[in-house]
């Protein structure tokens, strides 16, 4: 966590940075079931419709070349103690995406409860609604 303060004049407006670390990434990576890439395959570059409407001799309209295809991966569900078998867990830093890191950051404020319970004292939004905070989104 770090923190970042910003004075304009009369108002000063205090930023709190929220980070995960590698182990709190891979355990809410597994909590909420996403998909890293396994393999990599070549996208096909046949289209079943263009030879469809070329076997029946209509002209196909929409019919585009797109170059530089990206590559398509092999997916599965993360799990931690299968980390060595998807592709780019040597690093770190890329492994999970800006996305996903953003997702797992929310997740962690939204789910964490400040109070009782039972009175729904869970959350940023919560915070939020009462004023303790002003906004909360990722960046």
């Amino acid at each position: 966590m770090e923190e970042e303060i910003s004075s304009t004049g009369k108002k000063t407006i205090t930023y709190i940075k929220v980070f995960a670390s590698w182990e709190v990434l891979c355990y809410y990576a597994e909590e909420l079931n996403f998909r890293a890439p396994l393999q990599a395959h070549p996208n096909p570059s046949e289209n079943w419709s263009a030879k469809l409407l070329e076997s029946l001799h209509i002209p196909n309209m929409m019919d585009q070349e797109v170059p530089n295809k990206p590559l398509d991966y092999y997916t599965c569900v993360f799990k931690k103690s299968k980390l060595d078998k998807f592709l780019g867990s040597e690093n770190r830093d890329t492994f999970f995406s800006n996305t996903q890191r953003h997702r797992i950051v929310y997740e962690i404020l939204a789910t964490t409860p400040y109070g009782k319970r039972k009175r729904a004292e869970v959350g940023i939004d919560r915070l939020i609604d009462e004023g303790a905070f002003t906004a909360a989104y990722p960046l």
